[in-house]
């Protein structure tokens, strides 16, 4: 995922409302599910951003880019997953909502060698070892990472507890 608004910092939410397709489809976001997110979000202290999602086919990695399709699609992030896992939940008449954790804001670019490093951890540790000077970009983006991991773990504990505690309330007040 990538994320385009700049008002976006890493360890910002993103809660979608909308997910668009490149064709200029688009899939609202279940509106219950998306109240309580907001609530569960807002409760744990974090910073949410209510915004939309754009699916793409491939990925955007410079600031360049990012800017570029922020002012032609005026979305929160683009990805390749959002658009296509709600309408299979559509579809199949299941709610669905994505949140996202900002990791890489809009003004910064990932390192053109991070991408095919992703799948590979091996990899990714020879690669800092057979070029020491990546070492000090590879450990920010760990701390920005560590960041981003927090801020999504807290907003999943808040939103199941939260989810957890509504078939409660509707039995206590029809008691």
């Amino acid at each position: 995922c990538c994320f385009l608004d700049p008002v976006l910092k890493c360890g910002d939410l993103l809660v979608p409302t909308f997910y668009f397709a490149e064709s200029g489809d688009l899939i609202l976001a279940d509106g219950e599910m998306w109240k309580l997110a907001r609530l569960a979000a807002m409760e744990s202290g974090l910073t949410v951003v209510q915004g939309n999602s754009l699916t793409a086919d491939h990925l955007i990695t410079t600031p360049e880019d990012k800017k570029a399709l922020y002012q032609q699609h005026q979305v929160g992030s683009i990805n390749m997953e959002d658009y296509w896992a709600a309408e299979v939940a559509t579809d199949a008449k299941v709610s669905f909502l994505s949140a996202r954790s900002v990791l890489d804001p809009a003004g910064q670019a990932l390192p053109h060698y991070v991408p095919g490093l992703l799948k590979h951890p091996a990899k990714a540790a020879f690669q800092v070892m057979a070029k020491p000077w990546r070492a000090p970009t590879m450990l920010a983006l760990a701390g920005m990472r560590n960041k981003a991991q927090f801020s999504l773990a807290q907003f999943g504990m808040a939103f199941i507890n939260h989810e957890l505690s509504v078939p409660e309330r509707q039995q206590t007040d029809g008691q």
